[in-house]
């Protein structure tokens, strides 16, 4: 930062510069002036590989490609009611709402008797893909090829969507 910003008299100044509102806070965000800064957390990465640790972390810039799954809503529980959860994701992210809901329509799946599921790869690949086959084997839990594009905050599993003013994700990631 300090030889790329070299010719300005302060950091904001060369933020305002270079990027747009939603990139301050993402890089704000990642580079760790932000978010959690007493939290250890966020620091000690347990249950993490080295690979795991480089991929998925704020402070080496990663961008986490998140999963759309499906779950059937009888298998599962939301603080609201399935239209406006429907709703809320499709007024958010309306790209990535209607490719999940195309894709359930190819499978002959009623998208309204799901509910988006939106996975982080390091949960599917480390718990959900075990804990979840005999749902996906019953087709009530639906893996989408739909991702969408993400860079981690200082809590990395709250997930920041990229090129859009959008709210940030929050997901579920049993890593400690």
């Amino acid at each position: 930062i300090k030889h790329q910003a070299h010719k300005h008299t302060h950091l904001w100044s060369w933020l305002i510069e270079q990027y747009n509102q939603q990139e301050i806070v993402q890089f704000t965000e990642q580079w760790g002036c932000i978010g959690h800064p007493s939290h250890p957390n966020f620091r000690a990465k347990m249950g993490f590989n080295r690979n795991e640790v480089i991929q998925y972390s704020p402070e080496f810039n990663a961008e986490v490609f998140i999963s759309w799954a499906a779950i059937h809503h009888s298998f599962a529980f939301s603080s609201t009611s399935r239209t406006a959860l429907h709703w809320l994701l499709n007024n958010h992210f309306s790209k990535e709402y209607q490719s999940w809901s195309e894709f359930l329509h190819t499978q002959n799946l009623n998208p309204q008797e799901y509910y988006p599921f939106l996975m982080h790869p390091w949960q599917w690949t480390n718990k959900l893909r075990q804990l979840a086959k005999p749902l996906c084997d019953s087709h009530q839990f639906i893996i989408s090829p739909v991702n969408q594009q993400t860079k981690p905050s200082m809590s990395f599993r709250t997930m920041m969507p990229l090129g859009k003013n959008a709210p940030h994700l929050k997901l579920a990631v049993g890593v400690h």
